[in-house]
C-alpha cells in the first residue's frame, strides 16, 4: 500500500450476500449512507495494540499523538492513506465507542493493501456490540471499499471488530450510519357529519267534544 492509491470516490459494482447480511461491494474510496440514515459520530477509537511500521501508513495523525503511529483513530480521519495497523500477527480487534447509544444500520469500511497486492489485511472479522455478537463476514475478496447493510440494525454503544485471519490486521476508514427515518403518518382528515334535519313532528287536531243535551225532566201530574 502506498499513499494515493485509493481515489475519494466510489462507485458500487456488485451486492453479494454472506449469511444474513447483505453486503455492497465497491470499487474504492470512500462511501455515505445509502439507505437514507445519517452519519453517526464516533466519541473515541481502541485497539487490541497499534503498529509504529512505517511502510503502512503515510501521514502524520493528530489523534495518534503521544500512541503509535498507526494507532485506531487513523480510520476516523478521513484520509485513507494514514491506517490503524496491529502490532500482532492475529487476535487483532478495533472497537468503536459512541457518546451514547444509537442505532446502527449500515457500516463502510476502507481496507488496506497487504503483501503482494491482496487485501488480507482486514479479511473478515466478527462483529460484536455491547449486548453480544451482531454477525460476522469475510471472503470479502480485493474490495477496498465495503458496505455491509445489517438486516436487523442494532442498538449499542460500542461496536467491536473482531478482525479474522493472521495477516497482521489494518484498516483505512471505518464509519457508521443511523437507519433511514420513519416516514411522518399521513393524516387524513375526517370529513364531518352531514347533519340531517329532524321532520317536524304532524300536529293532530284534538276533536272537540260534542255537548249532547240532558234527558227532558219528567211531566208533572197533578193530583186528583
Amino acid at each position: 500500500y502506498s499513499a494515493g492509491t485509493m481515489p475519494s470516490s466510489y462507485a458500487v459494482v456488485s451486492t453479494v450476500r454472506f449469511g444474513a447480511q447483505i453486503l455492497s461491494l465497491c470499487a474504492f474510496g470512500a462511501a455515505t449512507c445509502t439507505q437514507g440514515g445519517s452519519p453517526i459520530p464516533v466519541s473515541s477509537v481502541s485497539a487490541s495494540s497499534s503498529s509504529s511500521t512505517t511502510g503502512v501508513g503515510s501521514p502524520y495523525v493528530a489523534g495518534c499523538s503521544g500512541t503509535p503511529t498507526n494507532c485506531p483513530a487513523a480510520t476516523r480521519d478521513g484520509d485513507t492513506r494514514s491506517v490503524w495497523h496491529c502490532d500482532t500477527a492475529s487476535s487483532c480487534w478495533i472497537t468503536y465507542n459512541f457518546a451514547s447509544a444509537v442505532t446502527v444500520a449500515e457500516l463502510t469500511l476502507v481496507r488496506v493493501q497487504g503483501p503482494n497486492a491482496a487485501y488480507n489485511r482486514f479479511p473478515g472479522a466478527t462483529l460484536v456490540s455491547d449486548t453480544g455478537t451482531v454477525t460476522s463476514f469475510g471472503n470479502l475478496g480485493s474490495t477496498i471499499t465495503v458496505q455491509i447493510v445489517l438486516p436487523n440494525p442494532v442498538t449499542t454503544s460500542w461496536l467491536r471488530f473482531a478482525v479474522s485471519g493472521s495477516n497482521w490486521a489494518a484498516l483505512a476508514e471505518m464509519s457508521f450510519c443511523s437507519p433511514a427515518p420513519t416516514p411522518a403518518p399521513t393524516i387524513v382528515p375526517t370529513r364531518a357529519p352531514t347533519a340531517v334535519p329532524s321532520a317536524a313532528p304532524t300536529q293532530v287536531p284534538t276533536a272537540t267534544p260534542t255537548i249532547m243535551p240532558t234527558t227532558k225532566s219528567p211531566t208533572s201530574v197533578p193530583t186528583v
